[in-house]
């Protein structure tokens, strides 16, 4: 008897089954997991309350659920430029109780980062120096919220 088991059922495959059941079971988790659903919506909400810059355009969205986080981003195109986008940003959100916490510059990526909390929430706008791709975003806004 232990022969057939050893013919059907060998050591690998058992190994490679419970491997795929595992990364099976956390997809799952993390799709429909009701925390993390309910912290998607409420991030989702929260972004959509702060202001685009006038005259700017929707380009794209990035939502992301993880086990521990989740984020959701918008990206824009628009005529403004950093100095405009910085002073934007710092007054909207000032009125609407955040923190601004300084700035970030990433020269090799041509990027430039203004960091905002808001309780648990972190805020990125990232400006996007490198304007040579006219269908590329200029700026984004993305939010995270870790539990």
């Amino acid at each position: 008897m232990n022969s057939k088991i050893n013919k059907y059922f060998s050591v690998k495959s058992v190994i490679v089954l419970t491997v795929f059941l595992l990364f099976s079971a956390m997809a799952l988790y993390i799709l429909f997991s009701p925390k993390l659903v309910e912290m998607l919506k409420d991030t989702t909400n929260e972004l959509n309350s702060i202001p685009k810059i006038p005259q700017s355009t929707f380009v794209d969205d990035y939502k992301a659920k993880k086990t521990s986080y989740v984020r959701v981003s918008y990206e824009y195109k628009s005529q403004a430029d950093y100095e405009e986008i910085k002073e934007y940003y710092i007054n909207e959100l000032k009125g609407l109780g955040w923190d601004f916490n300084g700035e970030t510059f990433y020269k090799d990526e041509k990027l430039i980062e203004l960091n905002f909390t808001k309780n648990s929430y972190e805020l990125t706008v990232s400006y996007n120096e490198d304007q040579t791709e006219k269908d590329y975003w200029d700026y984004s806004l993305s939010l995270l919220l870790e539990k």
